[in-house]
């Protein structure tokens, strides 16, 4: 599966908010229930040090199972702790019931301004 492309802009002083609708090959919502969600801003793609990490597990990243929606939440505090740049994310599906899954969703810029 190739991951969709999607940049997001953030703006000092703002509470950002971002809502992706996640649906099957088939055209149906997904089922989000027995997944989690994962996303790590990044200075470059091939940088080791993660500047912002946000998740199911840290709250960052919330999935409403009946709208098979992944919606990320971040308050203007998180965003004031990152210097304006430029930046990278990919935002990935994750589970560890079974066989372990990943699934690359979307990637794209990160802008701080």
């Amino acid at each position: 599966m190739t991951a969709g492309r999607y940049d997001i802009l953030c703006v000092a002083d703002e509470d950002l908010e971002v809502e992706w609708t996640v649906y099957n090959p088939d055209g149906e919502l997904a089922n989000l229930n027995l997944w989690q969600s994962r996303m790590q801003v990044r200075e470059t793609v091939a940088a080791e040090t993660v500047t912002l990490d946000c998740s199911t597990t840290n709250g960052r990243i919330v999935h409403s199972v009946a709208d098979g929606t992944i919606t990320l939440s971040l308050s203007s505090s998180t965003i004031a702790e990152i210097s304006s740049g430029d930046y990278v994310y990919d935002l990935e599906l994750y589970t560890t019931t079974g066989a372990d899954r990943v699934l690359r969703l979307v990637e794209g810029f990160f802008k701080v301004s």
